[in-house]
């Protein structure tokens, strides 16, 4: 299981206690990890919404949070992905649309291999269900154990592996197909 920073349980103490600056720093500090969680799974476009709906159920549920269940880190990631399904379900009918950010981009051997690579990537999660997707994202995107996965998700550890199982060989597939059409146009394939 993850540990927290020292300074996140001091901090969550605090923010328990009513003081909002601890929690705003706490907020902070996790802002750009949760904002890339939310925008992996959603898109761009609810993004804002969803993370300040995620920021106030995790102001009113502070009483709530017991450091014994597990890491403040993973509930309140676990906040952020309901507040994501959520959304989704009120969006069901619109498709995933997600724009490609040029600072993401890895390492390419050409721009256009590159931006092939990240599209493909997007369209490859966007194939996925909500769920694979969050688990792939949280364990290969964001490094985390698959325990901590499990916490976050509310599922038993043997349904987040077994779900990057049946994720993992899609990607792959998926991934596979937009490089293969460009290897013979001239465009160097990336590992």
């Amino acid at each position: 299981m993850e540990v927290d920073p020292a300074p996140i349980p001091e901090m969550v103490a605090r923010a328990q206690c009513g003081d909002s600056d601890a929690f705003e720093r706490i907020v902070r500090e996790f802002d750009r990890s949760l904002r890339a969680f939310s925008h992996r799974l959603l898109g761009p476009r609810w993004t804002e919404d969803v993370l300040q709906e995620a920021y106030l159920r995790a102001f009113r549920a502070l009483s709530q949070y017991k450091a014994e269940r597990g890491t403040f880190r993973s509930w309140l990631y676990r906040i952020v992905y309901r507040c994501c399904l959520d959304e989704q379900r009120r969006r069901r009918r619109q498709p995933l649309v997600w724009a490609s950010g040029l600072e993401e981009l890895p390492s390419p051997h050409t721009f256009e291999s590159a931006v092939a690579a990240r599209d493909g990537l997007w369209d490859a999660l966007g194939r996925l269900s909500a769920e694979e997707r969050a688990c792939v994202i949280l364990v290969d995107g964001l490094g985390f154990d698959y325990e901590s996965a499990a916490t976050i998700l509310d599922l038993p550890r043997g349904t987040v592996a077994s779900r990057l199982n049946r994720a993992r060989p899609l990607l792959h597939r998926a991934l596979r197909e937009p490089l293969e059409e460009t290897k013979g146009e001239g465009h160097a394939r990336i590992p």
